[in-house]
């Protein structure tokens, strides 16, 4: 499970770095839209943004004693392309708790805070879970594997 959460670490880190087409993530988007994400980790009753700093902070906790949750705040930043310029729209804030049980089962709780909802949770998790097994697979361990999506 320590290898899972480093593995889930390293996968929002790296994303918090990238801008993407927002068609790669939701199913309905403008064609000349992008998004990018900004992930801070709980600490305590304050969220750290999920920087090379925090990552190598929390990597030794983890192998250390890994935790039974970890707790983000996930901000979709949207922008739109116009005459070759980025145009911000409204953002969408969430709360993603991942919580890890025995026998490798992980639990992700996606709840949204504030914003439109141009990404809806299941994509989401679609998204997260794909990018997760991507630095999984690179470690040469076991994929995650969707049992059950719903969103209330």
């Amino acid at each position: 499970m320590r290898k899972v959460q480093q593995a889930i670490l390293h996968t929002l880190h790296k994303l918090n770095e990238q801008v993407l087409s927002l068609r790669s993530v939701a199913t309905f988007s403008p064609s000349e839209s992008e998004m990018g994400f900004e992930f801070g980790i709980a600490d305590g009753v304050e969220f750290n943004y999920l920087d090379e700093e925090e990552l190598h902070r929390l990597l030794p906790s983890i192998v250390r004693e890994a935790p039974q949750t970890l707790d983000l705040f996930c901000v979709l930043r949207y922008h739109i392309i116009k005459a070759g310029k980025r145009v911000p729209l409204k953002f969408d804030y969430y709360m993603l708790r991942f919580t890890f049980y025995d026998k490798n089962n992980v639990e992700l709780r996606v709840s949204h805070q504030r914003g439109i909802r141009r990404v809806s949770a299941e994509e989401i998790i679609t998204f997260m879970t794909k990018r997760i097994n991507e630095e999984l697979s690179q470690n040469r361990l076991r994929p995650l594997e969707l049992k059950n999506l719903r969103a209330p």
